[in-house]
Protein backbone atom coordinates (compact mmCIF):
# COMPACT_ATOMS: atom_id res chain seq x y z
CA UNK A 1 0.00 0.00 0.00
CA UNK A 2 1.24 3.12 -1.02
CA UNK A 3 2.11 5.06 2.69
CA UNK A 4 -0.15 8.17 1.57
CA UNK A 5 -3.38 5.75 1.08
CA UNK A 6 -1.99 3.78 4.01
CA UNK A 7 -2.33 7.51 6.26
CA UNK A 8 -5.82 8.33 5.24
CA UNK A 9 -7.03 4.45 6.30
CA UNK A 10 -5.58 4.83 9.60
CA UNK A 11 -6.51 8.14 9.96
CA UNK A 12 -10.04 7.58 8.86
CA UNK A 13 -10.38 4.09 11.33
CA UNK A 14 -8.92 6.48 14.05
CA UNK A 15 -11.55 9.17 13.46
CA UNK A 16 -14.50 6.55 13.30
CA UNK A 17 -13.43 4.95 16.95
CA UNK A 18 -13.33 8.71 19.16
CA UNK A 19 -16.54 8.87 20.65
CA UNK A 20 -18.86 11.20 21.77
CA UNK A 21 -16.52 12.61 24.64
CA UNK A 22 -13.05 12.95 22.37
CA UNK A 23 -11.42 11.01 25.29
CA UNK A 24 -8.28 8.41 24.21
CA UNK A 25 -9.66 4.77 23.77
CA UNK A 26 -6.86 2.76 23.78
CA UNK A 27 -5.57 -0.70 24.99
CA UNK A 28 -2.12 0.39 24.14
CA UNK A 29 0.57 -0.63 26.51
CA UNK A 30 0.48 2.38 29.80
CA UNK A 31 3.62 3.21 29.13
CA UNK A 32 4.06 3.98 25.71
CA UNK A 33 0.64 5.60 26.02
CA UNK A 34 2.25 7.41 28.57
CA UNK A 35 5.03 8.78 26.71
CA UNK A 36 2.60 9.32 23.71
CA UNK A 37 0.41 11.91 25.60
CA UNK A 38 3.30 13.35 26.66
CA UNK A 39 4.50 13.99 22.79
CA UNK A 40 0.72 15.15 21.94
CA UNK A 41 1.10 17.58 24.88
CA UNK A 42 3.74 19.14 23.85
CA UNK A 43 2.86 18.84 20.28
CA UNK A 44 2.30 22.30 19.00
CA UNK A 45 5.91 23.44 20.42
CA UNK A 46 7.57 20.17 19.39
CA UNK A 47 6.13 19.25 16.12
CA UNK A 48 9.35 17.77 14.88
CA UNK A 49 8.79 15.09 17.85
CA UNK A 50 5.67 14.42 16.46
CA UNK A 51 6.39 14.02 12.71
CA UNK A 52 9.55 11.55 13.31
CA UNK A 53 7.61 9.44 15.77
CA UNK A 54 4.94 9.36 12.89
CA UNK A 55 7.46 8.89 9.82
CA UNK A 56 9.07 6.23 11.87
CA UNK A 57 5.90 4.64 12.88
CA UNK A 58 4.85 4.71 9.50
CA UNK A 59 8.13 3.33 7.75
CA UNK A 60 8.54 0.73 10.31
CA UNK A 61 4.47 -0.81 8.91
CA UNK A 62 5.20 -0.43 5.63
CA UNK A 63 9.39 -1.65 5.86
CA UNK A 64 9.26 -3.64 9.01
CA UNK A 65 12.87 -5.56 8.04
CA UNK A 66 13.83 -1.90 8.62
CA UNK A 67 15.85 -0.41 12.25
CA UNK A 68 13.90 2.53 12.00
CA UNK A 69 16.44 4.22 15.07
CA UNK A 70 19.46 4.26 11.73
CA UNK A 71 17.03 7.05 10.04
CA UNK A 72 19.73 8.58 7.90
CA UNK A 73 21.46 7.03 5.06
CA UNK A 74 24.70 7.80 6.36
CA UNK A 75 23.85 5.60 9.64
CA UNK A 76 24.85 2.02 8.41
CA UNK A 77 21.79 0.09 7.48
CA UNK A 78 20.13 3.44 7.56
CA UNK A 79 16.98 4.98 5.36
CA UNK A 80 16.02 8.67 5.07
CA UNK A 81 13.41 9.51 7.15
CA UNK A 82 13.72 13.20 6.14
CA UNK A 83 12.98 12.08 2.41
CA UNK A 84 9.86 9.99 3.33
CA UNK A 85 8.57 12.64 5.70
CA UNK A 86 8.77 15.34 3.28
CA UNK A 87 7.23 13.28 0.60
CA UNK A 88 4.57 11.80 2.72
CA UNK A 89 4.03 12.33 6.07
CA UNK A 90 4.42 16.45 6.61
CA UNK A 91 1.53 16.74 3.55
CA UNK A 92 -0.67 14.34 4.72
CA UNK A 93 -0.67 16.28 8.57
CA UNK A 94 -1.11 19.27 6.51
CA UNK A 95 -3.86 17.69 4.96
CA UNK A 96 -5.73 16.85 8.33
CA UNK A 97 -4.86 20.06 9.82
CA UNK A 98 -2.40 18.03 12.42
CA UNK A 99 0.63 20.23 14.04
CA UNK A 100 3.01 19.53 10.90
CA UNK A 101 6.38 21.19 9.92
CA UNK A 102 6.87 23.51 7.38
CA UNK A 103 9.24 20.62 5.28
CA UNK A 104 10.51 17.85 7.64
CA UNK A 105 10.53 17.01 11.27
CA UNK A 106 14.51 15.67 9.92
CA UNK A 107 15.52 19.97 9.99
CA UNK A 108 15.17 20.39 13.53
CA UNK A 109 19.07 20.25 14.81
CA UNK A 110 17.61 18.15 18.00
CA UNK A 111 16.68 15.85 15.46
CA UNK A 112 18.98 15.89 12.39
CA UNK A 113 22.02 14.53 14.45
CA UNK A 114 24.13 11.59 12.11
CA UNK A 115 23.34 8.95 14.75
CA UNK A 116 20.65 6.62 16.16
CA UNK A 117 17.92 6.95 18.10
CA UNK A 118 18.34 5.39 20.44
CA UNK A 119 19.43 5.03 24.75
CA UNK A 120 22.81 6.87 23.44
CA UNK A 121 21.38 9.97 21.24
CA UNK A 122 22.83 12.85 21.69
CA UNK A 123 20.07 15.65 20.25
CA UNK A 124 18.80 17.95 22.64
CA UNK A 125 15.56 17.60 23.16
CA UNK A 126 14.21 19.43 25.69
CA UNK A 127 12.25 18.92 28.66
CA UNK A 128 14.07 15.75 29.17
CA UNK A 129 11.13 14.37 29.81
CA UNK A 130 10.32 14.62 25.77
CA UNK A 131 13.42 13.10 25.20
CA UNK A 132 12.78 10.19 27.51
CA UNK A 133 9.61 9.85 25.74
CA UNK A 134 10.79 10.31 22.38
CA UNK A 135 13.43 8.02 22.72
CA UNK A 136 11.61 5.34 24.38
CA UNK A 137 8.82 5.04 22.10
CA UNK A 138 11.10 4.99 18.90
CA UNK A 139 12.81 1.45 21.21
CA UNK A 140 8.91 0.45 21.13
CA UNK A 141 8.19 1.04 17.43
CA UNK A 142 11.81 -0.25 16.90
CA UNK A 143 10.40 -3.89 18.02
CA UNK A 144 7.14 -3.53 15.81
CA UNK A 145 4.28 -4.60 17.96
CA UNK A 146 0.77 -2.39 18.04
CA UNK A 147 2.06 -0.30 15.21
CA UNK A 148 -1.63 0.33 14.63
CA UNK A 149 -2.74 1.19 18.08
CA UNK A 150 0.63 4.17 18.08
CA UNK A 151 -0.94 4.86 15.18
CA UNK A 152 -4.39 5.61 16.06
CA UNK A 153 -3.64 6.90 19.22
CA UNK A 154 -1.75 9.67 17.64
CA UNK A 155 -4.41 10.08 15.70
CA UNK A 156 -7.59 10.04 18.05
Amino acid sequence: MEPIEFLKQVYSESMAIVGSDNAIKSDLDPKIANHLGEILDRSESAKAVITVILTSTVYKVLNPEQDIRNHQTSIPNGYSGRTFDSKFITPFLKSVKFPAMADSGWLTRSLEQKVPYDSNYSGAIRPDSLKTAFLETIAFIQKGKDLDKVLSFLFY
